[in-house]
């Protein structure tokens, strides 16, 4: 026998299945974060550029999308894995690139958020507290002065972002006095029994 032979290993059925349904679920977190991160980031980049009266800023949008291919290159080194391919050359390269590919998403990651924050400022805008979700890795939101910050509005900040956002040109010409009244009738109506999902 020689020296230079490679030994395929065998996978049992279970085995196969277990590593293609992870090869799936791999591309598809990537789908979701390229869809989803990266197409809301892009709203409201949108809703910035016509001075919104909030937008959602997040640190880990562009990281997220940049890291998205991690996902499809770790799924392509299941799929070698499976076919008994991930001792060469191309197994290595592709699981080194996906590595890097992290890295340069972390190292993208830790300056997003003094820039995106410092941009925000520059604009006017001021951080809202009442309107960010306290979840772990959810955007903040900014407004557009501090008067449209309406406090005490922590239980139906999604539905008052999703009004606000949903104004003609980012809501240009509504008023403060307007966000607080239609956050006072979301009130009213949370406050008779109506719910709202965060």
């Amino acid at each position: 026998m020689s020296g230079s032979m490679q030994v395929v290993t065998s996978h049992s059925t279970s085995e196969k299945a277990k590593f293609i349904f992870l090869a799936i679920i791999m591309v598809a977190i990537a789908g979701v974060i390229l869809m989803l991160g990266l197409g809301n980031f892009l709203n409201n980049f949108q809703l910035f550029e016509q001075y919104a009266i909030a937008v959602y800023a997040s640190s880990w949008a562009l990281p997220m999308a940049i890291a998205s291919p991690v996902f499809i290159l770790l799924a392509f080194c299941l799929v070698l894995r499976l076919v008994g391919k991930d001792k060469g050359r191309l197994y290595t390269n592709t699981f080194n690139l996906a590595v890097g590919i992290g890295v340069v998403a972390i190292l993208v990651r830790l300056p997003m958020g003094y820039m995106i924050e410092s941009r925000l400022k520059e604009e006017g805008y001021s951080y809202c507290f009442w309107y960010t979700s306290p979840a772990n890795f959810r955007p903040q939101v900014w407004v557009r002065s501090p008067e449209y910050c309406i406090e005490q509005t922590g239980v139906i900040r999604r539905p008052l972002m999703d009004w606000l956002q949903a104004l003609p040109d980012g809501g240009r010409d509504v008023t403060a006095q307007e966000v607080r009244a239609k956050a006072m009738e979301m009130l009213e109506a949370y406050e008779a029994g109506e719910r709202f999902l965060d």
